[in-house]
């Protein structure tokens, strides 16, 4: 979240959900980033794409069309399954947070699948463990 354009997506999300979720995530990291809600975007659709213009977004979707413009994100939360993705060389790869050796990257992605977990009402698939 230190820069990077995070999109969270839910195909069998309700909107209000992807929307809590957003707002949570935003909450957790806000006391050491307060200027991070002025990049926050509970909700994005294909109608307004006026936050793509914001350098280090975090936003949400309920449209799958988001999820093929790896051009649009740098992480990709899909809430449904409860994965993480990267956009590398135009491409979707998996993040999982035992693969990666950078230790702020990996408290994100095990705080993203904490709050994603806590939204949807699951718990965490083994791809994204938590501890």
């Amino acid at each position: 979240l230190y820069g990077e354009r995070v999109l969270i997506v839910g195909r069998e999300v309700r909107a209000r959900d992807i929307c809590s979720c957003v707002i949570a995530l935003g909450g957790a990291f806000s006391p050491p980033l307060p200027e991070l809600w002025d990049r926050v975007y509970p909700y994005v659709s294909l109608s307004d794409l006026q936050f793509l213009d914001t350098a280090g977004y975090l936003a949400g979707a309920t449209n799958p069309m988001f999820e093929e413009r790896f051009d649009w994100w740098d992480v990709l939360v899909i809430a449904d399954k409860m994965e993480v993705f990267e956009s590398k060389d135009g491409e979707r790869v998996l993040w999982e947070s035992r693969s990666v050796t950078n230790p702020l990257h990996r408290a994100e992605i095990d705080l993203l699948a904490k709050y994603i977990a806590r939204c949807s009402g699951e718990e965490p698939s083994s791809s994204t463990p938590t501890d």
